[in-house]
């Protein structure tokens, strides 16, 4: 039964670990090539299913998944030489991926199998151990590769849980955590940590994560019909902003992102060219560099949060002119991370409404290059050209066109071959934002306007409760910029075919039946939208206040409590004193509960009685020595001797009751006779 019972406690500790691996696998999931992922859920399952074995055999019963009758099922153990041998044949597939996965991943690879390996060789108490301070390591890995509030939880949960395993393997045996001991210790630790998180100084992260075959996010490289339609159709959170005064109108709000300023016929791409010469320049733009500096009143300050994307392009509005954080503006006024953005990014910004300035006249040049094609849109540019000579009124042109013919804004538009441009204007002229963009940029470069296609985001949701506006994936869109006078203006033809889509929000531009297309199953119970959207508020207040807060933040606290120091003081010397005075009174009481209940009384109704009484004198021989010295309280004396005799050695709560009544009933007498003895 022994045996049996140490082997029912393995079993647990078990499923314990399995637990917990299973779940770190997932929570890397990200960091791991799917057949690793494969591999260690299988060799997870098989060591449950041996642990389980090993139970059943221990307790001499009978394996139900044996097919013959009343034999016992032989454990399968596993030498360390066969765990080695699989585990070098797994490393040499997860070094032939490293330059696809990096090193840190690699590394984290490398972790998980060590403890997998591990799993399967324990035998020692000091295995255990090992294995448990590993999984210490790889869960603090896990706020590595996520930020979010819910996946923070899950993570300290795990921790929880490692913490359960690590306490039996050091306890005895069928003990349970003292709760009294575990509240103690955690309302003495939160406290500490607090002040350690608040307090110390804050390091930068010691690396990113430079892994190029993740799942990225927003807008790519290039943008062609159909691109922006897709990722509209995903709801996930692209960033949040806050604002440093009242947000601007929505028609205001476009983020910028990328430029797209090649054409091939069909799609737009960034310009590599310029793109390499940014990155090595890296010029920041400041307020002097406007082109009417004269002319700055306002500066609309923001801080933005992005969210993960794998890439380097940030969002900002109009013209940015300063910046704060890992972020450097660029020439063409985009905004870039210093590195890829792997973790959430804070970084503020000061942007003002005024067009962004031409670069160079390669930069003019390289925006009016014209691919082969599309000969019908360019005969049709032309001809709105010689009404509209100049490039204000030929924007005007190409807008009214589009909102006086018959065009519309769709989710689903027809697919386009090869003259794109050419279909869309004169055969399907249904489109997207991206359909709209491209078409309305090739006919300014068609009459020799140079323009360009701009990728971001425009709109967000404004909370006004939690004061911060919140941008979607959804939110996504494509706009054009011209130039004129050496300056770069928008131009959104999507506003000239469906307005609410700019002074809204894209439901407002849809029909029913598209906005069905965006909502999964879930999203269109109301209630569990709005759920969602509060764990993303609480999501935010998570990101503003433990992942954005840096140095400047502490700094400030440290200014705060030097000005403060001598409010503080007093505040924590009284609190200190009222601490003090609760801990002396629970010390008073548990003295107090110690003595007995006659004992009290006496203490009660005659005080000075223990002022006269010397240490080594009993109560009741005290008062025999004072009923012989006294004969005149001899009768007094006796009775209140006899009843207090009672009422302790022998508990009789009658005679308790009735030393009680006798020395309320006599209270004044005696204090007189006590202190007559005293001034004796």
């Amino acid at each position: 039964m022994q045996v049996a019972t140490i082997q029912s406690i393995q079993f647990k500790q078990a499923i314990g670990f399995s637990s917990l691996l299973f779940t770190l696998t997932l929570l890397l999931h990200s960091a791991l090539p799917l057949w690793f992922i494969l591999v260690i859920c299988s060799s997870l399952g098989l060591y449950l299913l041996q642990a389980y074995k090993a139970k059943a055999v221990a307790a001499n019963t009978k394996y139900v998944g044996n097919k013959e009758s009343g034999s016992q099922v032989n454990v399968w153990h596993v030498s360390v030489l066969q765990v080695n041998i699989v585990a070098a044949l797994i490393l040499v597939g997860l070094l032939v991926n490293i330059r696809q996965a990096g090193v840190l991943n690699l590394m984290l690879q490398i972790l998980l199998l060590a403890v997998n390996c591990r799993l399967w060789l324990l035998q020692k108490a000091a295995e255990r151990q090992q294995l448990v301070w590993v999984q210490y390591f790889l869960l603090a890995s896990g706020f590595i590769l996520h930020q979010s509030m819910l996946m923070a939880l899950l993570i300290f949960g795990l921790i929880g849980l490692n913490l359960y395993l690590h306490y039996h393997l050091f306890a005895p045996a069928h003990t349970r955590i003292p709760q009294r001991a575990l509240i103690q210790s955690v309302v003495i630790i939160i406290p500490l940590w607090l002040a350690c998180f608040v307090l110390f100084p804050r390091l930068a992260p010691f690396w990113q994560i430079p892994n190029i075959n993740m799942a990225t996010t927003g807008l790519g490289d290039s943008i062609d019909p159909g691109s922006i339609e897709q990722l509209v159709q995903n709801d996930s959170v692209a960033f949040r902003v806050e604002f440093s005064q009242a947000p601007p109108p929505q028609q205001q709000l476009y983020w910028r992102a990328k430029i797209y300023e090649q054409f091939d016929g069909r799609s737009w791409h960034v310009d590599e060219v310029k793109n390499s010469s940014n990155k090595a320049k890296q010029p920041a733009a400041n307020i002097d560099t406007l082109s009417n500096p004269n002319e700055v009143t306002d500066l609309i300050r923001y801080k933005v949060i992005a969210e993960p994307s794998q890439q380097r392009s940030l969002f900002s509005l109009a013209n940015p002119v300063q910046s704060q954080g890992p972020v450097q503006i660029q020439q063409a006024g985009l905004v870039q991370a210093n590195t890829i953005v792997s973790q959430r990014l804070p970084y503020q910004l000061a942007s003002i409404e005024q067009p962004i300035g031409l670069i160079s006249a390669a930069e003019r040049d390289r925006n009016l290059t014209l691919a082969n094609g599309n000969a019908a849109s360019k005969a049709f540019a032309q001809q709105l050209f010689a009404n509209a000579p100049t490039p204000d009124a030929f924007v005007k042109a190409v807008a009214n066109h589009f909102n006086q013919q018959a065009y519309f804004y769709s989710l689903t538009p027809p697919r386009l071959g090869k003259d794109s441009i050419d279909q869309f204007l004169f055969e399907t002229k249904t489109g997207f934002c991206s359909h709209y963009a491209s078409a309305a940029a090739f006919m300014l470069r068609s009459v020799g306007i140079p323009a360009r296609v701009v990728g971001g985001y425009q709109g967000g949701n404004w909370y006004a409760e939690q004061n911060y506006l919140q941008v979607t994936q959804r939110e996504a869109h494509a706009w054009v910029e011209y130039l004129v006078d050496q300056h770069w203006y928008k131009f959104d033809p999507t506003a000239a075919v469906a307005p609410e889509r700019v002074l809204q929000d894209l439901n407002a531009a849809l029909n029913d039946e598209q906005r069905l297309m965006l909502q999964s199953g879930w999203q269109q119970i109301s209630w569990l939208s709005d759920l969602r959207q509060q764990f993303r508020h609480i999501d935010y207040y998570w990101s503003v206040w433990v992942l954005g807060f840096d140095t400047s933040q502490q700094l400030d606290i440290w200014r705060t409590l030097k000005r403060y120091a001598w409010h503080l003081l007093v505040g924590l010397g009284f609190i200190l004193a009222i601490l003090v005075l609760s801990w002396l009174y629970l010390q008073q009481k548990k003295r107090r509960l110690n003595v007995p209940a006659a004992t009290l009384l006496i203490q009660q109704y005659v005080p000075s009685l223990w002022q006269n009484k010397t240490p080594s004198s009993s109560v009741s021989g005290y008062l025999q020595q004072l009923s012989r010295n006294y004969p005149k309280h001899a009768e007094l004396l006796n009775s209140l001797i006899a009843l207090y005799d009672q009422a302790l050695y022998q508990q009789d709560t009658a005679a308790l009751a009735a030393l009680h009544q006798l020395l309320r009933r006599e209270k004044t007498r005696l204090r007189r006779f006590f202190r007559m003895v005293q001034n004796a």
